[in-house]
């Protein structure tokens, strides 16, 4: 019997198939919805949302949103899915990959996700990046709207799983969750109000015309209990692993838990200007030089006292008027307990990843790695594969107040001096002497300098008295006097005495930090956590780890940052063993989620074509404003 040929739907889905398997493997990513819920720190939301707040302008939107607002965009189980809601959870997929797509355009190729935030979602074939869409037609080539439809699903099934498992294990949300998320609204609507919007007009402009912000705080606390889910579950499920177990881990995955402590130096190639490029950079002869110099350290290296010596010389020859500081500032070439993780952030070759973290890597033994371009660095084993040492860490939150921006050097005062020389030469010129001209201006500049010299009044700030609230302790490492900027110093002071006078719990501080702070994690109510010794700025660190700080003590810190201030968590340790219970925790946990996300329990039923076009259409409205907008202020 003769071959019956495939029709060109057939293979059209083979070569669909292939092209997604291929980049799915390549890629060996878990999807940013449903599959890495389990990884999300933080509720899906809240900020990104403001990122397309310069595509509402000039839209003319119709914000009744009544209709919306009522409308059923689908049902979760028994639970009914309104077209707002629905549309809160498409707008985040979109807005996830249009982050990851900007991570990219600075250079971080492992987000390259194949999606242009230079045009409409609607018109861009989806890459295939997270892995195919189930059921979807295997004739039709899907678009980044329809990945966007079925990731949001995928999210809603998961959020409402949990809501429902949360209820069944007896979880409920705390003051400080509660707090939390009242801070992420008051942040927004701040936000907002900062672009004349309210809050809720704002919602309805940026998500869905049905929008309102009863809607958004139920998803916040829904996305809350999810979390809590989460973190029950990993607890439970860390704790349960035998010491046996975690051994086996360790030693199946060394690479990921492990640290080594290593010396290295760095070899720059000589840099050759091109003239006619106006630029310069290395050559062929420059980096045959450099890897010259390398290969002589690495063989001159037998220990750790002739690398910094070779080093020494290397940098003597160089004339560094330094270069004995190499023999005795470790800091200088030494690196210890680092983690693989650590050493990814500052270099990516997998050659030395395997070198560094091999149990075969021997103490002395030496590693040479060309810099693409640029030159060598030489690597020398000091402690090989090891079992991180335990570490102290804390759990503090803050609230930076930020030293006022330094202003330009050109005042007002000099342009006026410049501006009367200006005036007394254009009289000149109509018949005034150059004597009298030259005497207005320095006249003028006289005045000028007097006012310059005239010293601003000292600002007197009274130092807090602590005596008044004797049951918390409040430990101020700058006080009136001592405080550099005495302005700046004062409102820190007023925020703690705010704190203070009110009912002085952890969400009390936290929901000043969204108000007040200006570091970046205002929306997690300044809080850092498991932070180890040596990540923060010294005097920050030092009040941290004073001897004696217990949960609840507050104060305020210099740093050149600004003042910070404190509210001290807890302490805690880290340790290789915690890391490893952790990891197998997550495995498990992910398995669970996505067990809860596929239980009959929140099967999507009913589903409203209408509600959903009308999602995809805000969506797509809104993004291609804001394209416009970008485009408008680009040639402008």
């Amino acid at each position: 019997m003769a071959k019956q040929e495939k029709s060109a739907a057939e293979l059209y889905r083979e070569e669909r198939k292939a092209r997604i398997a291929k980049s799915a493997k390549k890629n060996a990513k878990k999807s940013i919805s449903a599959d890495s819920s389990a990884k999300l720190a933080k509720v899906i939301s809240v900020i990104l949302v403001l990122a397309l707040l310069g595509g509402i302008a000039g839209m003319g939107v119709n914000l009744s949103g009544v209709v919306d607002r009522s409308r059923t965009a689908m049902y979760v189980g028994d639970v009914k899915v309104s077209q707002p809601e629905y549309s809160y959870y498409y707008n985040n997929m979109y807005q996830q990959c249009a982050q990851y797509a900007q991570y990219a355009a600075y250079g971080y190729s492992m987000y390259d996700i194949g999606f242009d935030t230079s045009s409409t979602p609607d018109t861009q074939e989806y890459s295939g990046y997270f892995g195919d869409i189930e059921g979807f037609p295997e004739d039709k080539t899907p678009m980044w709207t329809d990945y966007f439809d079925y990731a949001a699903k995928q999210r809603l099934q998961y959020t409402k799983a949990c809501v429902k498992e949360a209820e069944k294990l007896g979880l409920t949300l705390s003051e400080e969750d509660y707090a939390s998320i009242d801070s992420t609204i008051e942040e927004m609507e701040a936000s907002a109000k900062k672009n004349n919007y309210s809050l809720s007009s704002y919602l309805r402009a940026s998500v869905d015309k049905g929008m309102s912000v009863g809607i958004f705080k139920k998803i916040l606390e829904e996305n809350q209990l999810a979390q809590l889910v989460e973190k029950t579950k990993t607890d439970e499920l860390s704790k349960g692993y035998t010491a046996k177990q975690v051994a086996a881990e360790y030693d199946k995955n060394t690479i990921n838990y492990a640290t080594v402590t290593f010396r290295s130096y760095v070899i720059n190639a000589e840099t050759v200007e091109d003239k006619e490029a106006g630029t310069s950079a290395a050559t062929k002869e420059t980096m045959a030089a450099a890897k010259k110099v390398a290969d002589k350290l690495a063989a001159d290296s037998k220990d750790e006292a002739s690398f910094k010596a070779a080093v020494s010389e290397i940098e003597k020859a160089n004339k560094n008027k330094d270069y004995k500081k190499f023999l005795t500032d470790d800091s200088l070439t030494l690196q210890s307990d680092v983690n693989n993780e650590t050493l990814s952030q500052s270099v990516s070759d997998e050659g030395l990843t395997k070198w560094l973290f091999s149990a075969k890597t021997a103490k002395n033994s030496t590693y040479v790695l060309e810099n693409a371009e640029t030159g060598y660095t030489v690597y020398l084993m000091v402690d090989p594969s090891h079992k991180a040492p335990d570490a102290d860490t804390y759990d503090v939150r803050h609230i930076l107040i930020e030293f006022p921006k330094e202003e330009e050097e050109t005042t007002g005062t000099e342009e006026t001096a410049e501006e009367a020389t200006e005036e007394s030469e254009e009289t000149t010129a109509e018949g005034e002497t150059t004597a009298e001209a030259a005497d207005a201006a320095e006249t003028t500049t006289e005045k000028t300098t007097e006012k310059e010299t005239t010293a601003a009044p000292e600002i007197k700030v009274e130092t807090l008295d602590v005596s008044k609230y004797s049951d918390v302790t409040i430990d101020l490492a700058v006080n009136g006097d001592t405080a550099t900027d005495k302005e700046t110093y004062k409102k820190a002071q007023d925020i703690l005495k705010e704190y203070l006078d009110g009912d002085r719990t952890a969400a009390s501080f936290a929901k000043l930090a969204t108000e007040y702070t200006a570091d970046s994690n205002g929306a997690d109510g300044g809080l850092y956590t498991d932070v180890e010794k040596g990540k923060m700025v010294s005097e920050f660190e030092d009040w941290c780890l004073k001897d004696g700080r217990k949960e609840g003590d507050v104060g305020i810190v210099e740093t050149t940052y600004g003042y910070h201030i404190m509210y001290f968590v807890k302490r805690g340790v880290k340790t290789w063993d915690k890391d490893v219970r952790n990891a197998l925790a997550s495995t498990e946990v992910a398995e669970y989620s996505e067990n809860l996300a596929k239980g009959d329990n929140v099967k999507i039923s009913q589903e409203n074509d209408k509600a959903l076009a009308a999602s995809e259409e805000f969506l797509v409205k809104l993004v291609k404003n804001n394209i416009n907008n970008s485009q408008q202020s680009l040639a402008g």
